[in-house]
């Protein structure tokens, strides 16, 4: 579900970033994946200052709230980047493989090889993340400390 919520958002954010820059696109694409990374900063101790007042239940149904109440009217702001002029397109290249259709793609040895390795890098690393927190407080971690190292 959390990888679902993440797709949602990051390869969106990327595209539409992407077509933007033309000059600078790498700089432009490193900013907003680091801004990727101010949500745990934020929402962790939120979380957990929610969760000690109230219940977990209350604390994710008001952090679902705040996320659809910034969310929604965030999506107003979106524009797609300008179409490219006429003679920008001609010149692009074509790239190989670009009359594959999606069934082929989706077989093609490299799609499987990229899907493999962002599957085991995922797992790879998800586990620990998602069980820092309580690690640390299982280790005598104040919670408050215990949620901010997840934004570390």
């Amino acid at each position: 579900l959390v990888g679902l919520a993440a797709s949602a958002f990051f390869a969106p954010m990327i595209a539409l970033t992407s077509g933007w820059f033309d000059t600078n696109r790498g700089l432009a694409v490193s900013l907003v994946s680091a801004g990727m990374g101010v949500a745990p900063m934020t929402i962790s101790p939120l979380a957990r200052w929610l969760i000690s007042a109230y219940e977990w239940r209350t604390a994710m149904f008001d952090i679902g709230l705040l996320a659809w109440v910034l969310l929604l009217p965030a999506v107003l702001l979106v524009r797609q980047p300008p179409k490219p002029a006429a003679s920008d397109a001609a010149a692009a290249p074509v790239a190989e493989g670009a009359g594959l259709t999606v069934g082929q793609a989706l077989r093609s040895p490299q799609f499987i090889v990229l899907g493999l390795t962002f599957f085991a890098c995922c797992a790879a690393h998800s586990g620990p993340i998602f069980h820092m927190v309580s690690y640390a407080m299982l280790c005598g971690v104040a919670p408050m400390a215990a949620v901010s190292i997840y934004s570390v």
